[in-house]
């Protein structure tokens, strides 16, 4: 069906192979028919597709591998807007997030990583089937949805996540939160000095980004301390240093935490919704153009 190239560094060894796996699963190599011919074909075309949910001008449905169970959105339509760059990045997510599950099956084989713990991991994915997909905002510009669950395919321990997604339509990319939002910020050079915006945003992934003050106070100001564990969950190091920014249905900002660290995965998740306009302080002359509202009557 087709060949690929082997690292310059592959020594012939399954532990060389579950290496190549584990970069393709992590998405340091692209799964084309030209990187990875067997496993593009092995993904594509497995799918289901399920109702669609309209919103007005803009609709989405979910596509599901029948092997891996979860859903994963698509895009219907968005306003009239091109959507078929979005489309193929969400199928690329989606496949990537397959690979990964089908890859805890592999585990069955000691070469591709099979110890005691992983052992049942090779028989229900990981959990996989039970991940949480959502969609939580649609626009002409804008999508955004939330994964959440608990993965174990081997390891210290699960990977316990709730994380939000937000891709910019009209690129085809994960949307960088710098072009909304005054205060999201690249970390600094190692030589301390401060990162120039315009070199970070060329190079997003090369970069650390976070609040800045005013954007990790406003947050902490606006979160209703008396709302489940969020007093012990929203400090201001813990937004400053885990802060995660997406929409929700009706202009609405979500503010949350993402990535904490494993004995506070349970902090992961929402802190408080906000609609745009309350925000408007904080954003950029830019936001405008995503969010049509948000122009001067």
């Amino acid at each position: 069906m087709g060949t690929r190239p082997l690292p310059d560094d592959f020594d012939g060894t399954p532990a060389g192979l579950a290496a190549i796996v584990d970069d393709l699963t992590e998405g340091k190599i692209a799964l084309t028919t030209a990187t990875a011919p067997y496993d593009a074909i092995r993904l594509s075309g497995n799918v289901t597709t399920g109702p669609t949910t309209r919103w007005g001008n803009v609709a989405f449905s979910y596509a599901v591998d029948p092997r891996t169970k979860f859903p994963f959105p698509r895009i219907v339509a968005a306003g009239g807007a091109n959507i078929a760059a979005a489309n193929h990045y969400l199928e690329t997510q989606h496949w990537l997030l397959n690979a990964q599950a089908l890859s805890c099956a592999a585990q069955a084989y000691k070469g591709l990583g099979w110890t005691p713990v992983s052992d049942t991991a090779s028989q229900d994915l990981g959990g996989w089937p039970d991940e949480q997909i959502e969609v939580t905002y649609l626009s002409p510009r804008l999508m955004s949805w939330e994964e959440s669950g608990s993965i174990f395919c081997g390891g210290p321990h699960p990977d316990n996540h709730d994380d939000p997604y937000t891709l910019d339509l009209t690129t085809g990319k994960p949307l960088d939160l710098s072009l909304l939002f005054k205060g999201w910020t690249p970390t600094p050079t190692d030589d301390g000095q401060p990162t120039d915006l315009a070199s970070a945003q060329a190079n997003p992934d090369r970069y650390y980004w976070q609040p800045d003050d005013a954007l990790t106070d406003f947050v902490l100001e606006h979160v209703p301390m008396d709302d489940g564990n969020n007093a012990d969950c929203a400090t201001r190091d813990s937004i400053h240093e885990s802060l995660a920014i997406s929409f929700a249905k009706g202009d609405m900002v979500r503010f949350g935490l993402t990535a904490m660290p494993s004995v506070a995965a349970a902090c992961n998740g929402k802190l408080v919704d906000l609609p745009i306009a309350d925000v408007k302080s904080l954003l950029t002359p830019d936001a405008a153009k995503y969010f049509p509202t948000l122009k001067a009557k």
